[in-house]
């Protein structure tokens, strides 16, 4: 292991698998990183689309906020999301099982969306929001844009939560925005460009 991270605690004291580290390297700004579970983050693939619409319906009919404009997007990510240069990223366990997943919807040459995010109930509290989050934002970076955003609602607050510890600040709604649920909106400004 190197030298710039430290490892805190031991595997299986609080939940299975778990080692944190924290980059201990001078002006680093890299925010701790918890490995759990093997899950493998992987890009859209066809037979994989289903768990797009079916984890993001559930949470979606959870917390009331299914909306018409949802559907197109969870029904043909391909034509929506990732012909317009976005991508569909899933986490998919050893087994196969579709743990979560996450989209990173391009809205110009400068901002991309982090959108649909959804974990299933029995991988939750394992960091998997986390990595699917910062893959979404890495390829945004990848793709030259100076910025992601999102919306949300206040009922959400443990991914509001996660959301502020990326770096995404509060802004104010900008009056496009498609959902009528969402009354949050944040805003995470990428350094340079890939």
């Amino acid at each position: 292991m190197s030298d710039m991270f430290v490892r805190l605690g031991s595997p299986g004291l609080t939940e299975p698998k778990i080692m944190r580290f924290f980059c201990m390297s001078e002006g680093c700004t890299t925010p701790s990183h918890t490995v759990f579970d093997p899950v493998e983050i992987v890009p859209f693939r066809s037979d994989l689309q289903e768990a797009f619409g079916r984890l993001n319906l559930a949470w979606l009919r959870a917390f009331d906020l299914l909306e018409e404009e949802d559907l197109p997007f969870l029904l043909n990510p391909e034509q929506r999301i990732i012909a317009s240069g976005g991508e569909v990223f899933f986490a998919v366990d050893r087994d196969g099982t579709v743990a979560g997943t996450c989209a990173a919807i391009r809205h110009n040459a400068e901002t991309f969306e982090l959108a649909k995010l959804a974990v299933s109930p029995d991988y939750r509290r394992r960091g998997i929001g986390r990595r699917l989050s910062e893959t979404a934002i890495a390829f945004a970076h990848r793709a030259g844009a100076s910025q992601v955003v999102l919306t949300s609602n206040n009922l959400l607050k443990e991914a509001i939560a996660l959301y502020e510890s990326l770096g995404f600040c509060h802004a104010p709604m900008p009056s496009h925005i498609r959902y009528q649920t969402a009354n949050v909106y944040m805003v995470l400004k990428l350094r340079g460009v890939a």
